[in-house]
């Protein structure tokens, strides 16, 4: 079991749909089209990755029904609080903390060397987002 916060939980869940592949542009007919080449992962890591980012989504879309709760309640029914809303410091405030909420997850470790960043240029970034479930 790892321990992760709301915000990290969110963020590895998008940094694992990042690795779906990087874009590419190709030129085909005198023309620039957008392809996505797709990393290069065995199946057990394909299978760790769709079970972390399950886990993480689980916890993302709790913390988006809470906020849009939170907005509703503090905004009297409307659906934004302009930055200029009494209660926008209010919000600001408890959305850190919900961020700041630690969840205990069952994330699969996954060994760095299964990325095979020598041949998947993974973006330092997306890596950054990795670290909860990786094993270095």
């Amino acid at each position: 079991m790892s321990t992760i916060t709301t915000r990290e939980a969110i963020a590895l869940a998008d940094a694992i749909q990042a690795l779906d592949g990087r874009s590419r542009v190709v030129r085909r007919n005198n023309e620039d089209h957008v392809t996505v080449e797709p990393y290069r992962f065995g199946g057990d890591l394909l299978l760790a990755l769709a079970i972390n980012r399950q886990r993480c989504r689980l916890i993302a879309e709790a913390h988006v029904h809470a906020r849009n709760a939170l907005v509703t309640r503090l905004a009297g029914g409307a659906s934004i609080i302009p930055a200029d809303h009494p209660a926008a410091a209010d919000f600001h405030a408890e959305m850190s903390r919900m961020l700041g909420e630690r969840h205990e997850i069952d994330l699969r470790r996954v060994p760095v060397a299964a990325l095979r960043l020598d041949e998947n240029p993974i973006p330092p970034a997306v890596l950054e987002a990795l670290l909860p479930m990786l094993e270095i």
